[in-house]
């Protein structure tokens, strides 16, 4: 108002100063506060960020727990397969053997039919037989056809005892891949695992018919869950290595070669020629549905049920009804525990009869 700092406050200036002090105090005190609450977010968004990361620390730490149990478990896995590996070597060392065994046996007997002539002419001759007559004496010729009975009686009963041996052995290599490969079947009775990975029930895995096009297939839908489809590429990749793996152990040449990749595995038909225009996928066959034409991936399943139908031939066994999803592996329990089951029927026979023998 033009009356100067004096004017202001009843022309005394020392009440102004004052309140002009107090005034600034009051400033920064206030500034103070917002200063202080400033900090106070900064150190409360600083907290929420040290316990989003510790709650994400926490969780790599499980995740990486997981993983190193899940390499353990494979690293189980490829010591037990390397083992069996090892016994299928000793099989087939033993199958040499007996292969050895029979050619020897048809050399011997070739041999013993060209030493018994020699033999028989000359009992013949000691038995007094004429020099200028050919036909020998029967009493000699009797004896010398039941020394050779005798002998190949013996060599097929050796024989015999090797092919008895070679199935005993295969019967327990396959019983044996359960502690690989474990089959289980779940409350409902009907349901399947393998490795504890069931093929879900609604899983489109049925075709009618056996064949590569889209009109001996079923079409199915392609709205199917992606965890669905990875169970049953998973359960499918392991069922396509226990095949191989029987076959193997059986000495079966499958109709239908499988190719084992875990969950990317393939069946492949040496039937279709590989040319350059069409690669790959000229005889290989998914047996995974994601990312590949569905009626091809059909088809490879069909190609693992050929397989697993001629491991039931080559064992004597008929096949499970396969109106669910699950046959495949109620099929491949079937095997393991008929193997199991003669495997120990035969252990104990034997068992029975070295008893017997330590008896006598």
């Amino acid at each position: 108002d033009g009356r100067g700092f004096g004017g202001m406050w009843g022309g005394d200036p020392e009440l102004g100063a004052k309140v002009e002090r107090r005034k600034d105090a009051v400033l920064a005190y206030l500034a103070e506060v917002e200063a202080a609450r400033k900090g106070r977010e900064s150190a409360k968004k600083a907290l929420e960020g040290l316990l989003r990361g510790r709650a994400v620390a926490a969780e790599r730490r499980k995740e990486i727990a997981r993983a190193k149990g899940r390499v353990k478990d494979l690293t189980r896995k490829v010591v037990e397969e390397e083992e069996l590996l090892g016994e299928m070597k000793e099989l087939k060392a033993s199958l040499t053997t007996k292969l050895e065994l029979e050619s020897v046996l048809s050399r011997a007997e070739a041999s013993l039919s060209q030493r018994a002539v020699t033999l028989i002419a000359a009992q013949a001759l000691d038995a007094g037989t004429p020099s200028g007559h050919s036909t020998p004496h029967p009493q000699s010729l009797g004896h010398v056809k039941s020394m050779a009975a005798e002998k190949a009686q013996n060599d097929r009963r050796v024989l015999d005892d090797l092919l008895a041996d070679t199935r005993i052995r295969t019967n327990f290599l396959i019983a044996a891949l359960h502690s690989v490969y474990p089959l289980a079947t779940l409350s409902d009775g009907v349901t399947r695992t393998i490795c504890g990975v069931p093929i879900p029930p609604d899983a489109p895995i049925h075709a009618v018919n056996f064949g590569y096009s889209s009109s001996s297939v079923v079409n199915t839908s392609s709205s199917s869950a992606s965890s669905d489809e990875e169970c049953v590429a998973t359960a499918l990749g392991h069922a396509c290595h226990l095949v191989s793996l029987m076959a193997r152990y059986s000495l079966l040449h499958l109709r239908y070669t499988p190719i084992p990749m875990a969950s990317k595995s393939y069946m492949r038909d040496p039937c279709i020629p590989t040319t350059r225009s069409n690669g790959k996928d000229g005889s290989d066959f998914p047996l995974f549905f994601r990312g590949v034409e569905r009626t091809r991936a059909l088809a490879a399943v069909q190609m693992l049920s050929r397989d697993v139908e001629q491991l039931l031939a080559c064992h004597g066994l008929m096949g499970v009804d396969a109106s669910n999803n699950s046959w495949i592996l109620a099929n491949l329990q079937s095997v393991v525990i008929i193997c199991r089951q003669r495997f120990l029927t035969a252990l104990g026979g034997r068992n029975q009869a070295m008893a017997g023998e330590e008896e006598a």
